[in-house]
């Protein structure tokens, strides 16, 4: 991997993680200013904007479509899909203590993934640095530990997927010698997809349903504003991957759980 390779996917990582914290704060806003309860719809809207700015993007010629095989691409999709809802079910079955240790054990599935199936490299720098990080999650979450054996089955099912996804993603973008937004436009799509599919499942248990929930004004724009940046927080995972480990992606993406 170039040191050119490396500093741009540094830069992405770094834009990640400014959208992604500003993404948090939008949604706080929409879930807790304007009580929002559709959780399930907001991500696939999420997933869906992202789809579509990809198909303005090569429209407008920002990138070339590639056409490649559905079932490695399926396989992926399926994991970065799944990925999002199992982690939001963690925090519903679980205390948030648990649910924020049970997201640092991302970080040595990470590794074990990739050091025994993906000829991975153990760097001394590497492990210097999650360390300490991984240390103070764990300090930070050691109290008001509860759980339910759903719970469990959720934290570890959020924990395999989401290790899984970084992994996949990245492979098959090497295997494919492809750009990241030409990975996008297959991976993302088949992700509203399923993402739709758990909308009844989660969203079931509310007092509105879509069309009786007061969709004011207000609140359609800071949708639109949760959209463009759920796009950036996508376009740029995917980017960060092609510079940077997967390990590295997965560790600054806890410093905002």
């Amino acid at each position: 991997m170039s040191q050119s390779s490396t500093r741009q996917g540094l830069i992405y990582l770094g834009l990640n993680f400014l959208s992604s914290v500003a993404t948090v704060f939008c949604n706080k806003i929409i879930f807790q200013w304007y009580s929002l309860p559709f959780g399930a719809l907001l991500s696939t809207y999420h997933f869906a904007v992202t789809a579509l700015g990809l198909v303005i993007c090569v429209s407008l010629g920002m990138f070339e479509f590639k056409k490649l095989p559905w079932g490695p691409l399926f396989k992926v999709s399926l994991v970065y899909a799944l990925s999002v809802p199992f982690c939001n079910l963690s925090i519903r079955y679980n205390s948030l203590s648990f649910y924020q240790i049970s997201k640092v054990t991302i970080i040595p599935v990470s590794i074990l993934l990739e050091y025994f199936f993906y000829n991975g490299k153990l760097e001394v720098r590497m492990l210097l640095y999650i360390i300490p990080i991984t240390i103070g999650a764990f300090l930070t979450g050691k109290t008001d530990i509860s759980t339910t054996a759903m719970g469990v089955f959720m934290a570890t099912s959020c924990v395999l997927t989401s290790a899984l996804a970084q992994q996949w993603i990245k492979i098959q973008q090497a295997e494919f010698k492809i750009n990241s937004m030409q990975m996008m436009l297959y991976v993302i799509p088949i992700s509203v997809v399923i993402q739709a599919m758990f909308i009844p499942v989660f969203d079931s248990n509310n007092n509105f349903d879509i069309f009786t929930f007061p969709w004011t004004t207000d609140l359609l724009f800071v949708l639109f504003i949760s959209g463009l940046l759920a796009f950036t927080v996508n376009l740029t995972i995917f980017l960060s991957l092609r510079g940077v480990s997967p390990v590295l992606c997965v560790d600054t993406c806890l410093l905002y759980t």
